[in-house]
Parts: structure tokens; sequence; C-alpha cells
């Protein structure tokens, strides 16, 4: 809901940001379908704490957002009340589904073997 408000705010203009924004959130999303472990959570952790800086900062979605006008921002207000809670699924204990979500981090720019080991070196 948010990306098309900023498109909006940016005159109608796409955001070359928000296609890596977007893959960063296909990449999160592929990270929580397998069991979580302490090494999950600890990339999970650091993909969101780059991502949040990406999306708050300088061009990001709410960069734009801050450029509403009134109506439109109630309009995106009501919307989001609106939707409907996420079912949860349980999670996917086949190795597959950690395969898949280190391929979607790899498209979104990000090596899940890398970033983990970063948490044994603290």
């Amino acid at each position: 809901m948010l990306f098309p408000a900023a498109k909006i705010a940016n005159n109608g203009e796409s955001v070359p940001l928000f296609a890596q924004l977007r893959a960063e959130h296909g990449a999160l999303t592929a990270l929580m379908v397998p069991p979580p472990t302490e090494e999950l959570l600890f990339v999970i952790n650091y993909i969101l704490e780059l991502h949040d800086e990406k999306e708050k900062g300088r061009g990001g979605v709410y960069d734009f957002c801050d450029k509403l006008e009134a109506l439109e921002t109630n309009k995106i207000i009501k919307e989001l009340e609106a939707v409907e809670e996420v079912p949860i699924h349980p999670c996917n204990t086949d190795p597959i589904a950690m395969e898949a979500a280190k391929r979607a981090l790899q498209r979104a720019g990000y090596d899940y073997d890398e970033i983990s080991s970063k948490m044994y070196k603290k």
C-alpha cells in the first residue's frame, strides 16, 4: 500500500530503490518459512536492520510518503486499518525450504552463509 502511495508522491514516477525493497521483502518472507534457529534469526535481524535504513532513509518509502497530502494519507490509513490478518502457517522443515530462502536472499543481493558467518565472529 505504501509503494503505490510513494509513487503518487513522486509525481507518478517509479522509484528505483523500490525494486530492491521488494526483493528484500520477498527474501524476508522466504526466511519465515523454515523453522527458526539462532542462525536464521541472526540473518533475519541483520537484513531487517539494513532494510529498515533503506525504507526510512532518503529516497525510501517513508521519505516519499511524508510528501503526501493529508487526504491521501488518511485514505492509506483507512486501507491499512481494513487489512485482514495474514494467516500463519506452520514452518516447513523440508531442507528445500531453506534452500529456497537462500536463493531468494541471493536475488535480493545477500549471501546467507556470509551473513551467518558474522554471527560466529562475535
